[in-house]
């Protein structure tokens, strides 16, 4: 297990945003959106008493791989298992229902829960992120600010960030691809947050929000499973 995931050591507060009006929160907004498997009363109550208790959890090291490529034709296929490995394909072409579903049926065991990635992880892996600021001489931001320098789509293997990502030990978070996860927001007809920098741009980081629909599903759209204990 240690081999796949990164574990934190403390869960923070959801930080519910306001860009230009739109909220975000741990929520189902019934929109066909897929939520944490501990969803009550708005929160994911569950994975937060369980982070606190048991002194974190885990974030997938690399965002959901395969052993096969993905492509448009494949996206609506019956669904596999994933995996983490850092020289399988990125499991790309995947909706939010499917990513929820390939996260929340990783693993089934009666001891812990592996889920999709929520906000309230998200935010926690920024701050364990942000304390590995100091990667190369010629960037001293915090990883939580730090814009892509990527310029090729790692479809497989890591990406261009890998000797800085390697210190603390998660990779593709700044970017690679945009991360489905189940935050949600209020704007009518987008429910659905994607979190996490694109490979391509630099106008994206890892603190940022990406709006989309239940269903979309693109090269770039990608996921990140959590495992925490029952």
């Amino acid at each position: 297990m240690n081999q796949d995931f990164q574990q934190t050591k403390e869960i923070k507060p959801l930080l519910v945003g306001n860009d230009d009006n739109d909220y975000y929160q741990e929520l189902n907004i019934g929109k066909g959106n897929a939520t944490s498997k501990e969803n009550i009363e708005s929160e994911t109550k569950g994975f937060r008493e369980s982070a606190i208790n048991n002194g974190g959890y885990y974030i997938g090291r690399y965002e959901a791989r395969t052993t096969t490529p993905r492509s448009v034709s494949t996206e609506n296929n019956s669904l596999s298992k994933i995996t983490v490995k850092p020289n399988d394909y990125i499991y790309n072409w995947v909706t939010q229902l499917q990513a929820a579903k390939l996260s929340q049926e990783m693993y089934s065991d009666s001891s812990f829960e592996s889920d999709l990635m929520n906000s309230y992880a998200w935010d926690t892996a920024i701050d364990f992120l942000q304390k590995c600021d100091d990667r190369i001489a010629s960037n001293s931001k915090p990883y939580s600010i730090q814009n892509s320098i990527n310029t090729v789509f790692a479809n497989k293997g890591t990406n261009n960030l890998e000797l800085q990502d390697a210190i603390c030990d998660v990779y593709d978070m700044a970017s690679n691809c945009y991360e489905w996860t189940t935050e949600t927001c209020n704007t009518d007809g987008y429910p659905c947050v994607l979190r996490g920098g694109n490979y391509d741009s630099s106008d994206h980081c890892t603190t940022s929000r990406n709006l989309n629909i239940t269903t979309r599903s693109h090269e770039r759209l990608a996921f990140r499973p959590i495992l925490y204990v029952k």
